[in-house]
């Protein structure tokens, strides 16, 4: 059994600083949805069905918005889990190079 009651105090600050990242993409995605469909009732006209249904402009509106959750959210959230392999597997710290640092 792995119990780690403390015991490891190494914090990788560029895993968290990507992990806030995704989490804030998400809450900017999840507005959008909200307000994509909740106009789609009342606010927006043409509403937004029947511009994606009619090509074009929505086209390009879904790809849009399937390339933001992908790249903004998912990406965001899976460069957390490089800094985080690397840091804390490979044992390498970002800390410590400077130009490291600066491409991150």
């Amino acid at each position: 059994m792995n119990s780690n009651n403390g015991t490891n105090k190494f914090e990788s600050i560029w895993t968290k600083r990507f992990i806030g990242a995704a989490i804030i993409q998400g809450a900017i995605i999840v507005g959008l949805t909200a307000f994509l469909v909740l106009s789609q009732i009342s606010i927006l006209k043409p509403e937004v069905s029947r511009v994606i249904a009619a090509g074009g402009a929505g086209t390009w509106l879904t790809l849009g918005y399937v390339m933001y959750l992908v790249v903004g959210v998912i990406g965001m959230a899976v460069s957390a889990l490089f800094y985080c392999y690397i840091e804390k597997v490979m044992g390498r710290l970002y800390s410590r190079h400077t130009i490291a640092k600066i491409m991150a």
